[in-house]
């Protein structure tokens, strides 16, 4: 049920293309959609403006390789399994049990249910954000949007609106948030000006925030996580699942069908018996009443006149 999109129509990473998350998340039918991975936000890096950062994998397909560049990713293999955390190229590349879905942020914010920040910001690229240094970035109150799970593998959307140095959380106020619900492994995607939920085709939270305005139109921005209709959605994960339901549903209905097949043959089988045993019974009778006239004629003991005397009465 989950995907994750390059802005607006596959390609586009290629040719540093951006798009609002909601025109995303129209082109592809989702239910869900939040911002994902970094972009090149600097408009006067003609050649870079727009460029797609970190590893992108979609719907099993390679979007873009970051060569072994350190940042936090979120990513699903091909059997289902959530990964969270630091990709080498090898890893990213892998033929067996590949990923089906992947994208990469700045700042792996929980680890095994314990904040991960100070460790985080000693491994991170510091070139993915532009804020300022990690530390910075990690520290500075602004509009977070993260992604994480539970301990049941469940994947959480976690989003906050803010203003870029004025309000919304810090990194460490988000993770301890995230623990407070439960969320044990989380990372940190694009924020501020980006973040970005959008639900059935709307715009659900206030982005792009400016002293306190909310600026209507949503930011351009890069990669998206996609929440499908899974009636919709066919890739291999979910298609497996399909699969194992559909299976569940015809062993059902085989079962059933057999069921009651045998029932109706039981009761079929039960008139025919008691038909039978009605004919049977029926004629047996007869034999037994002619065996007995034919026997007492042959004795003479039975008259089939109207003499009514007492010797040829049975």
């Amino acid at each position: 049920m989950l995907s994750v999109y390059e802005p607006n129509r596959p390609g586009s990473c290629k040719h540093h293309m951006m798009s609002p998350v909601l025109e995303t998340a129209k082109h592809h039918r989702c239910a869900v959609a939040i911002n994902a991975g970094f972009f090149n936000p600097n408009k006067d890096d003609h050649e870079n403006f727009g460029k797609c950062y970190g590893n992108i994998i979609s719907d099993g397909k390679v979007v873009q390789d970051s060569k072994g560049i350190q940042n936090a990713c979120f990513g699903i293999r091909s059997d289902g399994t959530v990964v969270i955390g630091y990709l080498s190229e090898e890893e990213v590349l892998k033929k067996s049990n590949p990923f089906q879905q992947l994208v990469c942020g700045v700042g792996w914010v929980l680890r095994d249910g314990k904040e991960f920040l100070t460790q985080s910001a000693k491994a991170e690229c510091k070139e993915t954000e532009t804020t300022g240094t990690l530390e910075e970035f990690f520290n500075v109150r602004a509009a977070r949007t993260l992604i994480g799970t539970d301990k049941n593998g469940h994947v959480h959307l976690v989003q906050f609106d803010g203003e870029t140095h004025h309000s919304g959380v810090n990194l460490s106020e988000a993770a301890a948030y995230m623990k407070s619900i439960g969320i044990v492994n989380a990372i940190n995607f694009d924020g501020g000006g980006s973040s970005t939920y959008v639900a059935h085709s709307t715009i659900i939270n206030y982005p792009n925030l400016k002293q306190g305005r909310t600026i209507l139109k949503a930011r351009n921005v890069s990669t998206i996580i996609c929440i499908h209709d899974n009636k919709k959605h066919k890739s291999d994960h979910i298609a497996a699942l399909t699969y194992c339901c559909n299976r569940n549903y015809l062993i059902i209905i085989g079962l059933t069908v057999f069921i009651g097949a045998s029932l109706l043959a039981n009761v079929y089988m039960y008139g025919y018996f008691v038909s039978y045993r009605s004919g049977f019974s029926t004629f047996s009778g007869t034999q037994k009443k002619e065996a007995l006239k034919s026997l007492l004629d042959q004795n003479g003991r039975y008259s089939t006149g109207d003499d009514d005397s007492d010797e040829d009465e049975l």
